[in-house]
């Protein structure tokens, strides 16, 4: 029998059923005997894999994974928050082991490793928060033969000590509504960008949650944009509350959009920069949906890269979808949404004006920085509870001359030039470009 779960570690809660695993970003999938479980498969989107044995499973049989490198578990104590690791090496568990511990929100907060004779050689303690980020060493005073190291990925604090065994981040296994989270895409505190898959008659469609924890009821101006569904806006799927048990005294709400297709700008600026052109026809689409959200009296407010998603088309990118919803719940959310997603620093995109939300892109798209940077040695500190804006500063563009004049316009023009305006001067601009 097959059984999947959401880490290796096999923890209550953690099963999922087969057409929800395969949305899970990491997933274990393991065969079990009357015995109980015998052997398991860890996979990662970004493609590890790790081989689990379970203890107590017989004739243990590396021809079954060739030549992956192995875990023995004994899970025994999953429940306490104790998971004992061997390492198989040429098919027979090595002497030495390691035993984890782990906290109510299934977050590594312990690791110990033992030699052959028994004697403990190393010992690391980490600090976890409830949205599972793993950002500090806790303080520790180990036995004095036991060298104690800092574990501290500097290249991004969301990366898990052990994502073999520790399990869904929060909140993932959460819903909203019918919504089951499956994935995060940012997050903080006080809110977040989810992947959501929401059931329906033809089984699961994939969806974005975005949730905060309110101060006030959605307000009036929010609600409106809320209900405005127009030129490539997504469709609503549900909103509501997020039910998790894992949740200390937060109520996150919010609201899920059905997942645009293609992907968001920012992973194509990251490939690398469009040529002006292309840039400006991606504006052009973006634009247009932003006449149509003011017609209806509402802003779009939403042209943030991680926002727009974009498809392969026949003359390059184009507009897939924009996630229109996620700045009205975020506007009425305790921390904002300036600050929330890192790096803050150098660039925010969270301009609620759509002119200079425009031209801000256009910058981005072309030359892959921001018309308004922060010093470069100035890095996001979690112990940060305040805005860092004041020391941005504004800078020169070294773009495509044909840019720079409407660029300035949309950003520092005084006064700054009506969406109307602005986009016949980017039409004049597109058409100058093609000839």
């Amino acid at each position: 029998m097959t059984r999947y779960f959401a880490s290796a570690a096999l923890r209550p809660g953690e099963e999922v059923s087969a057409d929800v695993a395969a949305w899970l970003p990491q997933l274990a999938t393991v065969s079990f005997d009357e015995a109980g479980p015998r052997a398991g498969v860890w996979r990662s989107a970004t493609g590890v894999t790790r081989v689990c044995w379970y203890r107590g499973a017989a004739n243990i049989e590396r021809a079954w994974v060739g030549d992956a490198t192995d875990w023995l578990l004994d899970v025994t104590r999953a429940d306490a928050g104790l998971v004992e690791v061997r390492e198989i090496l040429g098919g027979v568990p090595a002497a030495d082991r390691t035993v984890w511990r782990f906290d109510d929100a299934r977050m590594p907060i312990g690791e110990e490793r033992f030699g052959a004779d028994g004697r403990l050689v190393l010992r690391r303690e980490f600090e976890c928060t409830i949205e599972g980020v793993v950002h500090a060493r806790a303080t520790a005073l180990p036995p004095a033969f036991v060298m104690t190291q800092e574990w501290r990925d500097t290249s991004s604090p969301w990366v898990a000590p052990c994502p073999e065994l520790m399990g869904e981040a929060f909140p993932c296994g959460g819903h909203v509504g019918p919504a089951r989270v499956v994935a995060v895409v940012n997050q903080n505190s006080h809110q977040g960008r989810y992947l959501v898959v929401v059931p329906t008659n033809g089984g699961l469609v994939a969806g974005i949650a975005s949730l905060g924890t309110m101060k006030v009821n959605i307000s009036a101006r929010g609600q409106r944009v809320l209900n405005y569904q127009g030129q490539m806006t997504m469709a609503e799927l549900t909103r509501g509350a997020l039910d998790d048990a894992r949740q200390e005294g937060y109520r996150m709400h919010g609201v899920v959009e059905a997942l645009p297709d293609g992907e968001p700008l920012d992973a194509l600026v990251r490939r690398g920069t469009l040529a002006a052109a292309a840039a400006v026809l991606l504006a052009q689409q973006v634009g247009q949906a932003a006449r149509a959200a003011r017609a209806a009296g509402v802003p779009l407010a939403a042209i943030r890269p991680e926002l727009v998603y974009v498809r392969a088309g026949a003359a390059g990118p184009e507009v897939s979808g924009i996630l229109h919803r996620a700045p009205a719940v975020f506007a009425e959310t305790y921390a904002g949404e300036a600050i929330v997603w890192p790096p803050v620093f150098p660039m925010d995109f969270s301009s609620r004006d759509d002119v200079a939300g425009l031209a801000q892109l256009l910058w981005y798209l072309t030359s892959g920085t921001h018309p308004e940077l922060a010093p470069e040695n100035l890095c996001w500190d979690p112990s940060w509870d305040g805005f860092r804006h004041q020391l941005r500063a504004r800078q020169p563009w070294t773009g495509p001359a044909e840019l720079g004049p409407l660029l300035a316009r949309g950003l520092w023009g005084t006064p700054p030039p009506a969406l109307d305006a602005f986009l016949a001067e980017l039409d004049a601009v597109a058409a100058g470009l093609d000839g």
